[in-house]
C-alpha cells in the first residue's frame, strides 16, 4: 500500500537526521543531548530543503498525504525523553512537534537556510528550555 511505503521511505530519514546531526554535534548523553538532536533536526530539515528543493516538497507532499505523523511521532518521542531527563520544560509534547513542524515547512523554501534555522533553534530552544523564567 502507498502509505506504508511512504512511512517505510520516511521513518528512517526523519530518525538518522536528528540522530547523525547530534553525533556530530560533540555533545554527548545527558540532559543536554536532546537539545542537540533538536537543534540537529532543524538544520537538517532546512538544509535538506535548500539542497533539494523539489525532493523535500515532493516529501511534504507525501507526509500530508498519508497518515502517517513520522516527524511528529519522532518530535514528540524526543521532547518526552527530555522532559524526563530535565532538558525541557513542561509542555504537550504533540503540538510543539505540529507547530515547529509547521514552521519548518512554512520556511523551508522561502527564506535563507542558514538564517531560518539560526532563528528556528534559538525560537524553539527558548520554548522548550527547562529552568527558563
Amino acid at each position: 500500500m502507498v502509505v506504508d511505503e511512504a512511512a517505510a521511505f520516511v521513518r528512517p530519514a526523519v530518525e538518522s537526521a536528528g540522530e547523525r546531526g547530534a553525533a556530530g554535534s560533540g555533545r554527548g548523553g545527558g540532559a543536554g543531548s536532546e537539545r542537540a538532536r533538536l537543534e540537529a533536526y532543524i538544520r537538517a530539515s532546512l538544509g535538506f530543503a535548500a539542497a533539494r528543493p523539489e525532493h523535500a516538497r515532493a516529501l511534504r507532499q507525501i507526509v500530508c498525504n498519508t497518515d502517517e505523523r513520522v516527524a511528529e511521532e519522532w518530535l514528540r518521542g524526543l521532547f518526552e525523553c527530555g522532559q524526563r531527563a530535565g532538558a525541557f520544560r513542561v509542555f504537550d509534547p504533540e503540538l510543539m512537534s505540529t507547530v515547529l513542524n509547521a514552521s519548518i515547512d512554512g520556511v523551508a523554501d522561502r527564506l535563507d537556510p542558514g538564517t531560518c534555522a539560526d532563528a528556528l533553534v534559538e525560537l524553539f530552544d527558548r520554548a522548550t528550555r527547562a529552568g527558563l523564567a
